[in-house]
């Protein structure tokens, strides 16, 4: 392992998100990313453990450039944990967030590499990394995109973008949602099919109720190839919730689900100006459009879906827009946006706008401590352009 950088930080980690604030918000840049044999352009998100050390990863850097998985400590020091070698053990971490659990064990996907260049999941624990799942054999999964869901039983549940086989007209298969055993032995819980009554393409975590169900985005599929919502039941059986159409269409990232189980998430063509749009899927499966991203603060969406706190305000990054021209941004409009929503009102607030030295595209959603603070990456950007880990202090708690 390889430690690098220190630089003045502090929180404390805490499982419950902070109510919405707008006051006294405050933006510090915790880490910039080097490139190189230390990381570059991070995509996939934050975990934090309990005693406040981030977690993450890039898809670009490390010994063979094929990625890294690090760690950020609350004083600053930035530790390589290991770095992809494009071989047996994955190449191109770009899917999710990665997920953590109770005992400190880190799970996560690659969306390339392994036996057969379909990808793979990995554990790391006590200092070591061990491939759980190569993807891409035959009628395998392939290509995740997703993070790991971590069930009740220990077992973890995610998406392939590709892969599941027959029944579909893409060469491979139209993607799965997948659940793999402690072990690592898979179990495809759905092969897409494709065409007007099924899903294409899934991408982003799935969201779980209490109840078992997973429920989910494709990219593409549906009555007009516009992309669906689906639901997998606990014994397996899948349907379409709903079809997106040309006002609202090709959801990328995950589902947020709130108390109330409600569905939410965002569509990245679609709407007025066709800028992308929030939408919600109701307990009845009726859809409709929370706010269209064409009123601003920005659009362009990545992977990780929305974080809501305790009174239902959606809290989420935009790529581009937020309107930070002060920096050393060369996109019109700003270099991303973070920003809250409260779907109720369809009221939305800007956070903090990235103008390039404070990072550029925000493609990774953000964690919470539940302190009032939100942490996330800029793919690009800082003072190396090679992107951040990014603080922003709302004030409140």
């Amino acid at each position: 392992m390889t430690r690098i950088g220190v630089f003045a930080m502090g929180f404390v980690a805490l499982a419950m998100v902070s109510n919405a604030a707008t006051a006294d918000v405050t933006f510090q840049t915790l880490y910039n990313f080097t490139g190189t044999s230390y990381g570059a352009s991070p995509q996939s998100g934050l975990v934090m453990d309990a005693a406040g050390n981030l977690y993450g990863t890039t898809p670009k850097g490390g010994a063979s450039n094929m990625g890294m998985l690090f760690k950020l400590a609350p004083d600053g020091t930035f530790t390589i944990l290991h770095t992809f070698s494009g071989g047996r053990d994955g190449a191109v971490p770009t899917a999710a967030a990665l997920t953590l659990d109770a005992r400190g064990t880190i799970y996560g996907l690659t969306e390339q590499g392994g036996i057969a260049n379909g990808g793979t999941a990995y554990r790391f624990r006590n200092g070591k990394i061990k491939v759980l799942h190569s993807f891409g054999v035959g009628s395998d999964s392939s290509w995740p995109q997703s993070g790991l869901l971590l069930q009740p039983d220990g077992s973890l549940v995610g998406t392939a973008n590709q892969g599941g086989g027959a029944g579909c007209s893409q060469s491979g298969g139209c993607g799965t949602i997948f659940r793999l055993a402690p072990d690592g032995t898979e179990t495809i819980l759905h092969a897409f099919a494709g065409g007007t009554a099924d899903g294409s393409g899934p991408t982003g975590t799935p969201v779980r109720d209490l109840t078992g169900n997973f429920y989910g985005t494709t990219y593409y599929g549906g009555q007009l190839n516009k992309g669906t919502v689906y639901k997998i039941a606990p014994a397996g059986t899948a349907s379409l919730l709903y079809s997106f159409t040309y006002t609202a269409s090709n959801p990328y990232q995950g589902l947020t689900l709130d108390k109330h189980g409600n569905l939410f998430g965002t569509t990245e063509s679609g709407s007025l100006y066709n800028s992308g749009a929030v939408f919600k899927i109701d307990t009845e499966s009726q859809a409709s459009i929370v706010y269209d991203l064409s009123k601003g603060p920005g659009k362009g969406v990545g992977l990780t879906g929305f974080l809501a706190d305790r009174k239902g305000n959606l809290y989420g990054t935009l790529s581009v827009g937020g309107g930070n021209q002060t920096g050393d941004c060369s996109y019109p409009g700003g270099c991303g946006a973070f920003f809250f929503l409260d779907p109720r009102t369809g009221q939305s607030t800007l956070l903090h706008g990235f103008g390039g030295s404070d990072g550029q595209n925000p493609y990774s959603g953000v964690i919470a401590d539940g302190h009032g603070n939100y942490y996330g990456t800029t793919m690009w950007g800082g003072a190396n352009n090679n992107g951040t880990i990014f603080k922003i202090s709302t004030g409140t708690k």
